[in-house]
């Protein structure tokens, strides 16, 4: 129920339902604690997310990586980066893909806000291919290449894309 009620964003129901079974001594188990950890995430609830994991820690639940995962989720998101790096850090074994990208993610939307805040532009991402000794550049979101048409028919017939 209560990962049912985060994932709805029934963030309240969530953690009153969490509260009602810690009352009646009922004991979480993993999914219970994601889904805690989840609707904290959402709410922005830093310190219940911290001791939402420091409980699953003295009952002895061994943390999975879904768990550091809403925790990195969770400190990013209150744009605590360097507490979820730390996080990160402490973990047995590697971080796996979705951790690393939150954290890359956010690391990056902070860069982009300071460059903002200082007048500095990102510039566009492009590519270069050499075919028959002709160069051809091509910038991300600019149509201006003669053949940019049959490049794109020809890219989503090779890889069937949808238009």
């Amino acid at each position: 129920m209560i990962m049912g009620f985060a994932s709805n964003m029934l963030l309240e129901d969530a953690l009153e339902t969490f509260s009602k079974m810690e009352e009646a001594k009922v004991k979480p188990n993993h999914v219970t604690i994601v889904g805690v950890l989840s609707a904290c995430a959402h709410g922005g609830l830093v310190s219940e997310g911290w001791r939402f994991w420091s409980s699953m820690l003295e009952n002895g639940i061994e943390p999975f990586m879904e768990h550091y995962g809403c925790m990195v989720d969770l400190l990013c998101r209150a744009i605590l980066v360097d507490e979820a790096c730390n996080l990160v850090e402490d973990l047995a074994i590697p971080p796996n893909p979705v951790v690393r990208r939150t954290l890359l993610w956010e690391k990056m939307s902070h860069l982009r806000k300071k460059m903002k805040e200082i007048g500095i532009k990102a510039v566009a991402g492009c590519s270069s291919i050499d075919v028959d000794g002709l160069v051809h550049v091509f910038a991300m979101g600019d149509w201006s290449h003669p053949k940019t048409k049959g490049i794109k028919r020809s890219f989503e017939r090779d890889f069937r894309m949808d238009t």
